[in-house]
């Protein structure tokens, strides 16, 4: 009750004091923040008002003292790497790995080239299961006198201790050009205790060709307009003071050349040379002539190798001694000429027999200058043209030479011809039957070689002549045919059933397909027809030996014919079959003539030209025309007779 009587007392004192205009208020003076911990009071005298603890500074100061000890790990765990690495007695550097070549700088080809390697390991822990790979370049041999190549070579090592060294002599036989430079690579592979990674040190040594054993050059024009004729020069001479044995030639012709001959011929195909034995100083020459075709602004590479032939394939070289690279450029012709044949462009030509040669010349001056007196020839070689037909506009024909001509005399464009001038002229003629006098053609081709020229002058200096040439290849197709007919009377087959034919009742006929080949082979011929409802198969064939089926489902009949020779049907026998078929006419076609075997067509691959050749012939119908005993009205079904 005191207390509560102080407290009372305290309080309207307190009032006094605020409400009063004379008496001074006393103020306390403020505690500084977290100069202490705070204390309850009993009295409300004493009472002070509380502080709340700062719990971020707790905070803060734990991740201070985080931070501080994760720095301190890291500095601790960079020494300890950098003192493993550098010298360490579990860890190996490859830095402290030295693998050193010494050797020639240079030599020529073909000597035998030693090195020696030193493997010293400047670290504190052994190299275990160490391997030295040596890689060679393309065309080394192990050793003089021997065609083996090599390009990997794995030495093993074994262990290299700790400080220890590894010495090793190695030798092999390098070829190239003379000026070239030849790299070898080393490869170390090892391993080290306690781990299953495989480590690699590399080092890599250069050595210079002086020379190769075999001299070795091509010579040929540098540019060319496409369709040209070029002469290429191979050169091979010995550069060595022992004979080389069995030496061979090899040629890369790029994508459009058309070999033509050579001087001497080629031992394989078109691009390989056999030169025997090429004693010291002594030379050999390969003259080869081709045909060059590309677009304009084109490369072509040559490519030439050179070498001892291969004990184990006649056709390869063992051993690249020395190999050449060349190019050409394709330049627009400086007077343009195409040849077009019944509307194609192309360089080979395949025309269907009988039909006629219409030909197109465009001609176009490509200079910057004037051309004079400008020239067209088309010279027509083959043995099947009918000079009698010979049609040339505004040109002239000679029938002795076989060639056809325009110029400044007959065709007045010629003679001046401005930069950008073009023009047009053409030809035509049909060839002669492939068949002649029982006999045939055989691979008739005519082969037409165009060439246009003139003069432009460079200056004051004498006229130059230019000149372009395109040749096109004309290969005609074999004219095979095939002759479809029925008989009644005739065949290998007896036929029966009223005729002419009745309605409702079956008469049977006799088929034969016989096919003639004039001048080419043709390879997988077949003939293919049908068989209509109203007739049946009989399933008789003759000669039996014939590959001839027919689908029931279908009605198809399949004649495989296989290999069909030139003058088949001519000097040779003709190709036949022959089999039976069943007409039974419904009462709807009385009056009619009903087809008993529908078109056959005849297809097959002609191997000259290999292109495929189609020959169909009509329906076969009761028109017996080829019957000796056929009467006229045979053909006609007529009503059913009691």
């Amino acid at each position: 009750m005191a207390n509560d009587k102080t407290q009372k007392e305290r309080i309207k004192e307190l009032k006094k004091t605020l409400y009063s205009r004379t008496k001074e208020i006393k103020t306390r003076r403020r505690r500084a923040i977290g100069s202490g911990r705070p204390t309850a009071y009993s009295d409300w005298a004493q009472k002070k008002a509380p502080v709340a603890p700062i719990k971020h500074r707790h905070k803060k100061s734990f991740l201070k003292k985080f931070f501080m000890i994760s720095l301190g790990f890291f500095v601790v765990s960079i020494l300890f790497a950098f003192q493993m690495f550098s010298g360490g007695s579990n860890v190996v550097s490859s830095k402290n790995i030295e693998l050193n070549m010494s050797g020639p700088v240079s030599l020529g080809g073909g000597e035998e080239l030693i090195l020696q390697l030193e493997l010293i390991n400047n670290n504190n822990t052994d190299l275990q299961l160490a391997d030295l790979i040596v890689e060679y370049p393309e065309g080394t041999i192990s050793d003089l006198g021997s065609e083996k190549k090599i390009n990997k070579v794995r030495y093993s090592l074994g262990t290299v201790r700790a400080g220890g060294k590894v010495e090793k002599s190695i030798k092999a036989v390098i070829f190239g050009e003379g000026g070239s430079e030849k790299s070898i690579k080393t490869v170390l592979e090892y391993r080290i205790e306690g781990s299953n990674a495989i480590f690699i040190k590399e080092s890599e040594y250069r050595v210079g060709i002086t020379s190769s054993p075999v001299n070795l050059s091509i010579d040929f024009l540098k540019e060319a307009n496409s369709n040209q004729e070029i002469d290429l020069r191979v050169t091979v001479s010995s550069n060595s003071n022992t004979i080389i044995e069995n030496d061979m030639v090899q040629i890369d012709y790029p994508f459009g050349f058309e070999f033509i001959s050579s001087s001497p011929q080629p031992a394989f195909k078109d691009n390989i040379w056999s030169l025997g034995d090429l004693a010291p100083e002594t030379e050999r020459v390969i003259n080869i002539r081709g045909v060059i075709k590309g677009q304009d602004g084109e490369e072509k590479v040559f490519r030439v190798y050179n070498g001892p032939q291969d004990s184990s394939n006649e056709r390869a070289i063992g051993v690249a001694y020395n190999t050449v690279t060349e190019s050409l450029m394709i330049k627009k012709p400086f007077l343009g000429a195409t040849l077009v044949i019944n509307g194609d462009f192309s360089e080979e030509y395949v025309l269907k027999s009988g039909q006629k040669i219409n030909g197109e010349i465009m001609w176009s001056n490509n200079l910057p200058t004037r051309i004079r007196d400008g020239e067209i020839e088309v010279k027509i070689l083959g043995n099947i043209i009918d000079k009698r037909t010979v049609f040339a506009d505004r040109g002239f024909y000679n029938s002795s030479t076989n060639t056809i001509t325009w110029s400044k005399d007959n065709y007045d464009d010629l003679a001046i011809i401005e930069p950008g001038d073009k023009g047009r002229i053409s030809f035509s003629f049909p060839h002669l039957p492939l068949s002649q006098g029982g006999g045939t053609l055989e691979s008739p081709e005519i082969i037409l070689e165009l060439s246009i020229k003139g003069k432009r002058s460079s200056g004051g200096s004498v006229p130059e002549e230019i000149k372009t040439s395109v040749k096109t290849i004309i290969k005609i197709s074999s004219d095979i045919q095939l002759t479809p007919r029925a008989v009644y009377n005739s065949g290998p087959f007896s036929n029966s059933g009223p005729m002419p034919p009745q309605a409702e009742k079956e008469t049977t006929y006799t088929i034969i397909w016989s096919v003639v080949n004039s001048s080419n082979d043709i390879a997988g011929a077949r003939v293919q027809a049908n068989l209509p409802s109203y007739v049946k198969w009989q399933n008789m064939i003759s000669p039996s030996s014939n590959d001839i089926s027919f689908n029931e489902n279908t009605g198809e009949i399949i004649w495989n014919i296989g290999n069909v020779p030139a003058g088949t049907g001519l000097s040779l026998q003709r190709k036949e079959v022959s089999f039976q078929v069943a007409l039974t006419p419904s009462v709807s076609q009385v009056g009619d003539i009903p087809v008993l075997v529908s078109e056959a067509l005849l297809t097959g691959r002609d191997v000259f030209t290999g292109t495929t050749i189609k020959s169909s012939r009509g329906a076969v119908s009761t028109r017996l025309s080829t019957d000796p005993a056929y009467r006229p009205g045979d053909e006609t079904v007529v009503n059913m007779i009691d």
